[in-house]
């Protein structure tokens, strides 16, 4: 389904996102050498602090604010520099290990793909369950890839910022913007990399209600209507 992209001793330029939480840490183990580099970002316009990086070397942070991790995404994808060719934005719900997202980055580029996740483990809190890992399932097409580990080409990042539509929540951005963008571009379809598992610590909430006064499922189905009429 998924045709490898054969270039001798190729890789695109790749970066991973991550929020180190002060109750949490960094979300991943530290067991190998980045293939990527690593930013950060703070949502509560802090500093980084340096203690909650486990040694691994930080090759930029932004800090701003934000209410959630639709508005981060967001931002983010403003602020990236535009010289990343893919970029895999993590919750901070997540984790994994620096290795997994080593082989993880290597899949993704074998098969230039523009959106990609690794697969959640079974012992995860599962929103969609086409995420979910598939033993031997390789690398497979699915409707969309989640906002909680999307990995996007810089195509889809400067797509995201032409168009300037966000939720506050994130919900809707991968199940309508995302799929917006791979038919208006004619891209790749969205995939699995299911030889990578995540775990998913958090369970999903859909009740709040953020400051333009909708919760996550009224604004999915906000967003939805205004991309149908751009």
């Amino acid at each position: 389904m998924f045709k490898p992209i054969l270039k001798s001793n190729w890789k695109r330029k790749r970066a991973l996102v991550v929020s180190p939480l002060k109750d949490t840490g960094i979300l991943f183990s530290n067991d190998a050498e980045p293939n990527f580099d690593l930013i950060t970002f703070s949502f509560t316009n802090e500093d980084l602090n340096l203690n909650l990086m486990n040694n691994l070397k930080v090759t930029r942070h932004y800090k701003f604010e934000s209410e959630a991790w639709g508005e981060s995404f967001f931002k983010l994808c403003n602020l990236i520099e535009s010289s990343y060719e893919v970029v895999s934005f993590m919750n901070s719900d997540l984790f994994v290990s620096i290795s997994n997202l080593n082989n993880f980055f290597e899949i993704n580029d074998f098969f230039e793909l523009d959106f990609s996740q690794p697969s959640l483990s079974i012992n995860s809190y599962i929103s969609h369950e086409h995420t979910r890992h598939i033993s031997g399932g390789g690398v497979t097409k699915v409707p969309f890839v989640e906002i909680m580990m999307p990995c996007i080409s810089s195509l889809v990042i400067k797509e995201i910022n032409k168009i300037g539509l966000t939720t506050i929540s994130g919900w809707g951005i991968d199940c309508h913007l995302f799929v917006y963008i791979e038919k208006k571009l004619n891209l790749k379809s969205p995939a699995v990399i299911h030889d990578i598992q995540v775990i998913h610590a958090k369970p999903i909430s859909s009740n709040i209600v953020y400051s333009d006064g909708l919760n996550a499922a009224q604004q999915q189905l906000k967003l939805k209507s205004l991309l149908m009429n751009l």
